[in-house]
């Protein structure tokens, strides 16, 4: 979510009514990562292709229907749209969302390193704003930049939008696995400004000219990303030589063209690649509750809350680091 005053309080608020839920019906508490839910939803089992999972029976008094049966279910049954593959540790995942763009080494379930991130906007926020420049209202506006892309036509543009980065003084940037969009965005204002928003030409040059500034974005977007994807790839295989899977997560993860982009790439890495549908893409109640389901079945949960801690606070962070950037600790 968005850091806000009133996403704060929202999530201030049901940490406090799960420590309840908790403390009265004695209750495993279960800490689940925003993003670690992302990477995670690909190994929700695909159906016919699953083990049953075999739990200590001390854990079914403390997870009654309200979580574990629900999760079993999904458990056994899986879903078939989520790949016939479960991603075996360790991985190379690529998060891309509205808040978050990163590349990550997942070693082990709770254990992360993040290879590169963005240094500013995120790829989802980069699209919500390109999207408002071109004019588009809908909310997010990622979509509507894709279906506009289709129609684009990139020769008329009299000069390729820049590569992020890749002029950057600082070799550790240039080199890098880390991102940026910033930059991207403001070479679009300014194509938007001289070529859409003038009258120079009529409407339908004007709509022609929109489609092909969203279709020069994408495809450079995803150009940048691609690149330094590629380069947390190399750096996670030089470390661990038996890299098998490749996963692609977020809500922006649903945009076709990424995907196809990705798909590719991970087959010349020789990876085998795994996306979630696009309804597990975007946030949504299956992935944390799977997260939840995965650490319960290793035990990493905390004990029933007792009622006198009930008054503890929530520290509410706005970005709560998945793990240790690569550049800081080496594996």
């Amino acid at each position: 979510l968005p850091y806000t005053p009133f996403t704060s309080d929202l999530v201030g608020y049901t940490h406090s009514v799960a420590q309840q839920l908790s403390a009265q019906h004695r209750l495993n508490f279960i800490p689940v990562h925003h993003l670690e839910a992302h990477i995670l939803v690909s190994r929700l089992p695909a159906r016919g292709n699953v083990e049953r999972p075999r739990a200590p029976r001390q854990w079914f008094p403390a997870f009654p229907c309200l979580f574990w049966k629900p999760c079993l279910r999904i458990f056994r049954a899986g879903e078939e749209e989520t790949g016939e593959q479960k991603p075996r540790f360790p991985f190379v995942a690529l998060v891309v969302s509205g808040g978050h763009t990163m590349t990550v080494l997942a070693m082990a379930l709770g254990k992360y390193m993040v290879l590169g991130s963005t240094l500013d906007d995120s790829i989802g926020e980069a699209f919500d704003k390109v999207a408002r420049l071109l004019g588009v209202t809908h909310v997010p506006g990622g979509k509507e930049v894709e279906k506009l892309a289709k129609r684009g036509n990139c020769s008329i543009i009299p000069s390729p939008l820049p590569h992020p980065l890749v002029n950057s003084r600082n070799p550790r940037l240039r080199n890098g696995c880390d991102m940026s969009f910033s930059g991207l965005k403001e070479h679009v204002r300014r194509l938007v400004e001289s070529h859409v928003n003038t009258q120079a030409h009529d409407e339908k040059e004007r709509a022609l000219w929109r489609s092909s500034v969203a279709k020069a974005f994408q495809e450079r977007a995803v150009d940048h990303v691609l690149q330094r994807t590629a380069r947390a790839i190399d750096k996670a295989s030089a470390v661990f030589g038996n890299l098998t899977y490749f996963v692609l997560a977020g809500g922006v993860a649903s945009n076709t063209y990424l995907r196809d982009r990705m798909r590719r790439l991970a087959d010349e890495k020789g990876l085998k690649v795994l996306v979630p549908p696009p309804k597990r893409c975007t946030d949504n109640a299956v992935m944390v509750a799977w997260a939840g389901f995965e650490r319960l079945r290793l035990g990493l949960f905390e004990p029933p809350i007792e009622s006198k801690n009930l008054t503890q606070a929530v520290e509410i962070r706005p970005r709560w680091p998945l793990g240790s950037h690569w550049d800081e600790q080496k594996v």
